[in-house]
């Protein structure tokens, strides 16, 4: 109780010292005309003021200047609340000579003579005693001189002088060493000030040690990372984190060396780390239930003998290393058995696409074949006819019958040769001209073609030769054109219906046009034609047609294949890089 009851006193005791401080600081008032406010208003620079060194008034240090002059000069500045400019001068005569020349608006304290009156104006005495002798053996009646073609100014001077009080005069007295205090009781008065004055810079210390203790303990609680504070090696401040993280109270940690929480194989790496680097080190660190985990450790040397230390657990950035240096063993591994896969994949959907070919191939024979075997029909029937009326020119007849049924067999031998062929797998590049390959596809494609009454027309404006695989690309342009026929069909049953190709050349490159008059694709979808399994058909489509196709020119012969609409329909472009 009596404790608090000091404390209280001691703190009404520093605010009224405070208190005279501040009324100290606000003199009485300056009450000036108003034309004298509007001069200070308009002043568009600060006032000069020529100094030069003189005992206890202008002293010159390496901070700037300081002494009685001064302290009379930064009151009468806060006054008026203008900006002061000092001149120095090595010499008092360079002063008086630069006043004279108008090169200064203000001479520091001066004595009045007859000879100054022709050059300047002066303010009352600034000590409110006319004429007092100091201790230091000088004789001093002090003025404020300032420019006689300013009057303004030495009216706004003296009426300043005027307003400082004689008590704040005095104090400046005693602090210069103008005059000594008389007083029996001094030396125990400055005794017992200095006491206080001890007293009060005491107690504002711990006041403010706690608060920055305060402050310090809510930083390090704020910080994400577990942290410590040592002095002389021995733990004094620790973070929330750091008790949260280790299950230790304050208590069992406070006071306590590092060592105490860390494992013991580390003690002399961390011995030598503290002394030879800052930068982060691993050490494993020790929990209250005997546990240990590893942690990132960052120290920094402060004063005072002090270090502040942050501790990151790294448990699971461990875990995750070492489940990704296990993934990484292992993932060069699963690159191959994923590329394996996808060529399996690639092999599967190429092997569907052939499939869905063949069946349509099967389909062209049929219609190859239909007619041939309708006619060798025909034929039979005919010479069975002429054999049961026993003509005499039967043996004629019969002869060109059976040349006739001869030429339509060869006919379909060589239709199943062609697609045979076509269905050959090919394992290497060959040379291969690219105008014979066109024909020979639309050799197997115009029975069919023809069929459906659709005509085909076919350009050539140049030879090409080139290095790949013939009957893969036989393959695309057969993809292209049944998807051409089918919507043909659809789109334009009762038209003209056409397929044109052209092969040329253009900047180097060959290039395979196949062109229909069915209108185009719709712009919607078009962008997606060549994806896997995207099919415009309601029946029987794959959707691997055109993504087979895609992939044949570019992965394995190293081409480009696109699309675009024109005026009548869609145009398929095949490109290849020319040797």
């Amino acid at each position: 109780m009596l404790r608090n009851l000091f404390k209280i006193n001691i703190y009404l005791l520093f605010m009224v010292t405070l208190l005279s401080a501040r009324l100290d600081v606000q003199s009485t008032p300056i009450f000036l005309q108003k034309q004298e406010q509007e001069w200070i208003e308009n002043l568009q620079k600060p006032l000069k003021i020529g100094i030069t060194e003189n005992p206890n008034q202008i002293l010159r240090t390496k901070n700037g200047y300081e002494g009685f002059s001064i302290d009379i000069f930064n009151k009468i500045e806060s006054l008026l609340e203008i900006e002061f400019e000092y001149i120095y001068y090595e010499t008092r005569e360079e002063l008086l000579v630069a006043g004279k020349r108008r090169e200064v608006d203000i001479i520091f304290s001066a004595q009045k003579s007859e000879a100054k009156l022709a050059y300047y104006d002066f303010t009352d005495s600034i000590l409110k005693e006319q004429h007092i002798v100091g201790d230091i053996g000088y004789d001093y009646n002090l003025h404020i001189a300032s420019r006689n073609d300013m009057p303004t100014l030495s009216v706004i001077l003296s009426k300043t002088v005027d307003a400082i009080s004689a008590s704040y005069i005095k104090t400046l007295q005693l602090k210069w060493g103008y005059i000594q205090e008389q007083d029996h009781n001094l030396l125990f008065k400055k005794i017992m000030m200095g006491f206080f004055v001890i007293l009060l810079s005491i107690l504002l210390w711990v006041v403010m040690l706690r608060r920055d203790n305060k402050k310090l303990q809510e930083i390090l609680d704020s910080s994400i990372a577990s942290m410590a504070i040592f002095k002389d090696g021995k733990c004094i401040h620790v973070n929330k984190m750091l008790l949260a993280t280790s299950g230790y109270n304050a208590r069992e940690v406070l006071g306590k060396k590092i060592e105490n929480f860390i494992c013991p194989s580390d003690h002399e790496k961390l011995k030598e780390r503290v002394k030879t680097s800052q930068e982060g080190y691993e050490i494993t660190l020790k929990r209250k239930n005997g546990t240990m985990y590893p942690a990132l450790v960052k120290g920094t040397n402060v004063t005072g003998n002090r270090r502040i230390s942050s501790f990151i657990d790294i448990s699971e950035i461990k875990k995750a290393h070492y489940e990704l240096e296990s993934f990484n063993a292992t993932l060069e591994q699963k690159i191959e058995e994923a590329i394996k896969k996808n060529k399996k994949q690639e092999q599967m959907l190429s092997q569907q696409a052939r499939l869905a070919q063949m069946g349509e191939a099967i389909n062209m024979i049929a219609h190859q074949w239909r007619q041939p075997l309708h006619n060798i029909n025909g034929l039979v029937m005919l010479m069975d006819m002429k054999l049961s009326k026993k003509d005499n020119k039967l043996s004629l007849l019969l002869n060109k019958e059976l040349d006739e049924i001869e030429s339509l067999t060869a006919y379909m031998s060589n239709t199943i040769d062609d697609f045979r062929n076509f269905f050959k797998p090919e394992k290497s590049k060959v040379q291969f001209n690219l105008r014979e390959t066109i024909e020979t596809t639309f050799k197997v494609l115009k029975p069919m073609l023809s069929y459906d009454k659709i005509t085909i027309n076919n350009h050539y404006s140049d030879e090409v030769i080139l290095f790949g695989y013939p009957n893969e690309l036989s393959q695309v342009i057969i993809s292209i054109v049944n998807n051409a026929k089918d919507v043909l069909m659809f789109n334009n049953q009762k038209g003209e219906k056409y397929i044109t190709t052209h092969l040329f050349k253009e900047n180097n490159r060959a290039v395979i046009t196949i062109q229909d008059n069915a209108g185009g694709i719709d712009t919607e979808i078009i962008e997606y034609i060549f994806d896997p399994y995207f099919s415009t058909k309601l029946k029987n489509g794959t959707g691997l047609g055109l993504y087979i196709s895609k992939m044949i020119i570019e992965e394995h012969m190293g081409g480009e294949l696109s699309v675009t609409n024109n005026e009548s329909g869609a145009l398929f472009r095949i490109e290849f890089e020319l040797p």
